[in-house]
């Protein structure tokens, strides 16, 4: 996992900031129940089976866990692990506040872009059917849907993919420059 601040957009102040601590825990738990609590019976999230994965994941040198900010505040969250040429976008989240700004498809090219530099040429996620919201988003930045999950509890997920790796995602995993 890197250590450096990665700028998101030229004039502004959104960052993406590894978390390389457990400062940032409560709040994405947070965002956790925010983006999931509809789709999730209750119960059904423990928030220390929640925790301690954020802990094993920061402890796995092949998983990358960042805080999205906008200046000193965080208004997101980014996970993803990549075992080439495999990856796994794990969590993108972007608070409610500052949603329909493009902040979520900065962050997620980003995250394409840094997929490709580590050597990920194919990725895939797993998204709630009912949240239709997140489906569309990421048919729009490129994912398809691959399969559809019946979950005995949780209800249907999809899951998606996409060819990362591309001329304009490793120039710009290369250049720091975003798609």
């Amino acid at each position: 996992m890197s250590t450096a601040a990665l700028s998101l957009l030229p004039a502004t102040s959104l960052c993406l900031r590894p978390s390389v601590d457990d400062r940032h825990d409560t709040l994405f738990w947070n965002f956790m129940l925010d983006a999931h609590g509809a789709f999730v019976p209750e119960g059904r999230m423990p928030r220390e089976s929640f925790l301690a994965s954020l802990r094993d994941k920061r402890a796995q040198a092949k998983d990358d866990l960042w805080v999205v900010t906008d200046g000193p505040d965080p208004i997101g969250l980014l996970a993803f692990s990549v075992d080439a040429p495999s990856a796994k976008l794990e969590e993108l989240y972007v608070a409610p506040s500052s949603r329909g700004r493009g902040v979520g498809r900065v962050v997620l090219s980003t995250a394409e872009a840094l997929i490709a530099r580590a050597g990920g040429r194919r990725a895939s996620l797993h998204v709630f059917a009912a949240n239709e919201r997140a489906v569309h988003f990421y048919e729009r930045c490129g994912w398809t849907r691959v399969v559809r999950r019946t979950l005995f509890v949780d209800g249907d997920q999809l899951v998606m993919e996409k060819v990362i790796g591309g001329a304009s995602s490793r120039a710009s995993a290369r250049t720091g420059e975003k798609s």
